[in-house]
């Protein structure tokens, strides 16, 4: 049986990310992933500013990947649309399957090594666990990390499964090459339509959802109606209810643990900072025998908590209720708009949200009731 200090299962962002920051620790890696890259995988590609900070800190450049920037995002409900502005780009758009294959190649290019294999199963032990593939093959390991994302076969190994999840549908859409980078809202009740501008006409256009059903032929409408030709639709999966993070030698990270934002929908940067976690917490680990996963990901899982709290306002009062029937929107505030160009770049937090919700709300939703009279 091959032994490893660390074992990654799946090779998306929080994969990557992990194998490569233990390499770069030293210890001996190895990445399963049943498929190889690049691989299709469905997702907005969209990169905010505090993704592009991640990146940098890895030393991962992602410049030539880049096919467009939204220095200004256009947000859209009931109440009309709305421009969030930044002086960087809020938006760097990006397709999935290149960017994965640049953080996979920088991990192998660093020693991790790689196995093109099925995991099916993740069995504990005392120090360590041991991993089985689907052809019959066994790995052991002192560390392993799930991010094999949603649904995930290591998650269930250890009885888990997440049942807080959005459903989301996306396509690579051609038309007029003057679109804009826009979130709408009413494109889809307790959900956004996307539209994020790629280049030469091309834009990546999806939709999702809380309420989960087959978006398809809504998203194809929903493109015709801004003159988009919509290519092939990709449904998946949005994990945003966070499962248990450590379970004996295995911790789970990205969307197998079950970390987009409940809000945004956003899921690289927490793919990515999960993953970074979950190698230091296997490098302490295989050093020093005891798990801090959890400990280091606190802050991030208490984030999302929160971030679940102010969905029920953005999909539920603010619209369906106040732009929808009093054409009142926090959207049309330059305080809200401020904090949003904040959150998204990563200088604010949920915290920040609910805080300013507590103190500024009350006075904003009087003024939309004072529109009835």
């Amino acid at each position: 049986m091959r032994e490893y200090d660390l074992i990654v299962v799946g090779s998306g962002p929080a994969g990557s990310s992990a194998a490569l920051v233990a390499a770069k620790l030293g210890l001996k890696v190895l990445i399963m992933d049943k498929a190889r890259h690049p691989r299709v995988k469905p997702c907005g590609g969209g990169l905010t500013p505090k993704t592009m900070q991640l990146l940098d800190w890895l030393g991962v450049s992602v410049d030539d990947l880049i096919l467009g920037e939204c220095s200004t995002v256009y947000v859209s409900n009931y109440a009309g649309t709305f421009a969030l502005r930044s002086k960087e780009p809020l938006i760097s758009v990006t397709r999935r399957e290149e960017l994965d294959k640049r953080l996979f190649d920088e991990a192998t290019a660093r020693g991790a090594e790689y196995e093109n294999r099925e995991v099916v199963k993740v069995i504990n032990g005392r120090g360590g666990a041991e991993v089985m593939t689907r052809d019959g093959h066994a790995y052991s390991s002192k560390i392993v990390i799930g991010a094999d994302g949603a649904p995930s076969r290591v998650a269930a190994s250890l009885g888990l499964i997440n049942e807080g999840s959005a459903a989301a549908v996306m396509s690579i859409a051609r038309g007029p090459a003057d679109l804009p980078c826009l979130l709408d809202f009413t494109a889809v009740r307790f959900g956004y339509a996307w539209i994020f501008p790629q280049s030469d006409g091309y834009y990546d256009v999806g939709l999702g959802s809380i309420v989960k059903q087959r978006y398809g032929s809504r998203l194809g409408e929903y493109a015709a109606g801004w003159g988009l030709e919509a290519g092939k639709m990709l449904g998946h999966l949005i994990p945003y209810k966070s499962l248990r993070p450590v379970v004996g030698r295995v911790m789970l990270a990205g969307d197998a643990l079950g970390v987009a934002d409940p809000t945004t929908g956003e899921g690289i940067f927490q793919s990515m900072y999960t993953g970074i976690a979950a190698a230091y917490a296997a490098y302490l680990a295989v050093r020093n025998g005891g798990v801090i996963y959890e400990r280091l990901i606190g802050n991030l899982l208490r984030n999302n908590e929160l971030a679940s709290r102010v969905s029920l306002f953005v999909y539920g009062l603010d619209t369906q209720f106040f732009s929808r029937f009093l054409g009142a929107t926090g959207y049309a505030s330059g305080d809200v708009k401020d904090l949003l160009v904040r959150l998204i770049s990563g200088r604010a937090w949920y915290g920040d949200v609910t805080k300013f919700m507590a103190a500024k709300m009350p006075k904003y939703a009087v003024k939309g009731l004072m529109k009835l009279g």
